[in-house]
């Protein structure tokens, strides 16, 4: 007779892609590090719901764009990478914040459609949990196939238990625990901030919590802030084979 714990298989073997959540305010560079891929992100893709890519371009860039504008595009996207999940080598999604305000747009219009005397601006109190429950199914589909998924998300302040404030991905519902449930979903969550290093201004990846920021490695990728880190970087970092650190010290 069969013994369900022989289908128990070693840790290592039951790894197949990484799922990642860098977050920071407007202007920090999440768009540009997510176009500084290996080989110039030739090999990734960002789903751009926002229509910022136009920084990961000037930085040289060769990841490939794929706008997209509605639910519908974004559903055959996800079935199409969970098809095909090696086709590349970073599914960047651009951004989680701007992924909300697309839920938003679907929920809403369906709503005036199913009754035209509707208001497309009034949100209803029962909207707002199957706006929760997208975003979640969202997360869980992507992060559940077998491609390397980047997400990116602007930064807003919370407040913990004690009154003090830090950051957070922007993820709005039930008070705060959209957000968590987000991070909790990732293997890694980074902040990303711009600093002033030694005379010059850097960008700052946070890859532990501090008091300001929250952030997690479940990959134990770097153990210190890095400076001006590329994608390509945190891939060679991740499969083993990448540069000594460069931490971002004094920040």
């Amino acid at each position: 007779m069969s013994n369900i714990l022989d289908l128990a298989l070693p840790v290592t073997e039951t790894v197949n892609s990484v799922n990642i959540l860098v977050h920071g305010d407007s202007g920090s560079g999440k768009t540009t590090f997510a176009g500084s891929g290996r080989n110039a992100g030739a090999k990734d893709l960002i789903l751009a719901i926002e229509n910022g890519t136009v920084s990961a371009a000037r930085s040289g860039s060769k990841a490939n764009v794929l706008p997209i504008k509605t639910w519908s595009e974004l559903d055959q996207a996800i079935t199409a990478i969970a098809d095909d999940p090696d086709r590349f080598e970073w599914i960047i999604v651009d951004s989680i914040t701007k992924l909300q305000d697309l839920i938003w747009e679907e929920i809403l219009g369906e709503a005036v459609r199913t009754k035209p005397s509707r208001s497309k601006y009034k949100r209803e109190l029962q909207e707002y949990g199957e706006a929760q429950a997208r975003l979640s199914e969202v997360v869980e589909r992507l992060n559940n196939s077998d491609a390397n998924i980047l997400w990116t998300a602007l930064s807003d302040l919370e407040t913990d238990e004690n009154g003090h404030e830090f950051k957070m991905p922007s993820i709005h519902g039930r008070g705060g625990k959209q957000a968590a449930w987000v991070c909790a979903q990732m293997d890694t969550v980074v902040y990303l901030s711009v600093i002033e290093y030694q005379g010059k201004l850097v960008r700052k990846f946070d890859f532990n919590k501090t008091p300001e920021a929250y952030a997690k490695d479940r990959l134990q990728t770097f153990r210190v802030p890095q400076k001006n880190l590329t994608l390509a970087e945190l891939t060679e970092a991740i499969v083993g084979v990448g540069p000594e650190e460069t931490p971002a010290e004094d920040a």
